[in-house]
């Protein structure tokens, strides 16, 4: 048995100090935004930089919602993103608890119409900036070439989505999305180590 959990503990420290992983954020998968990241770990696995690319995908007509008392409906057209993560390995090399700070670009397609109306007009926004930080935990599973990452932290809008006629994005609150506001950023990476 200690011979055992011996050759574990060997897996563990020799993916650990692989230095490049792929994944994917299952939570955002979920939601339609389809994404993977690659990531290189430098200092010994005890810091890490990631590159994720992602696609968003359009909702159906159906999924159109209306946007409080704005007086118009909304529906989400899909979009292209990509994030550049910066991860700091507290107390062990590429596993354990985590910190890191993400720099979010994301360049969004939205249609809204007049509550009334039938037609849907179509607003491709520019690139939206959205910084955010995050704590997690990195656990290698098995032999260690399998890992899941839970992380929670704060996002913060930083970009605008309005239309060239001043028409803004709202949520079914009738609140506007983004204009520098904050708000709860949760995400679960599962991926491999090689």
């Amino acid at each position: 048995m200690i011979i055992s959990c011996g050759a574990g503990l060997s897996a563990q420290n020799s993916f650990a100090n692989k230095k490049l992983s792929i994944s994917t954020n299952i939570l955002w998968d979920a939601n339609g935004f389809y994404n993977a990241t690659i990531a290189r770990r430098f200092n010994e696995g005890r810091h890490e930089f990631q590159l994720n690319i992602g696609i968003a995908t359009a909702d159906d007509e159906s999924d159109a919602w209306v946007g409080g008392d704005s007086g118009y409906s909304y529906l989400w057209d899909g979009g292209n993103g990509l994030f550049l993560t910066y991860r700091r390995y507290i107390l062990r090399k590429a596993r354990g608890l985590f910190v890191q700070a993400q720099a979010k670009f994301f360049a969004p397609d939205w249609s809204y119409k007049e509550n009334s109306g039938t037609t849907w007009t179509a607003v491709d926004n520019d690139m939206i900036f959205n910084p955010s930080a995050h704590v997690g935990f990195k656990w290698n599973i098995g032999k260690g070439r399998v890992f899941v990452a839970p992380f929670v932290g704060v996002n913060i809008n930083r970009g605008d989505f309005k239309s060239p006629t001043g028409v803004v994005l709202r949520d079914e609150d009738g609140e506007i999305f983004g204009g520098g506001g904050a708000g709860p950023d949760i995400g679960l990476n599962i991926g491999l180590n090689f």
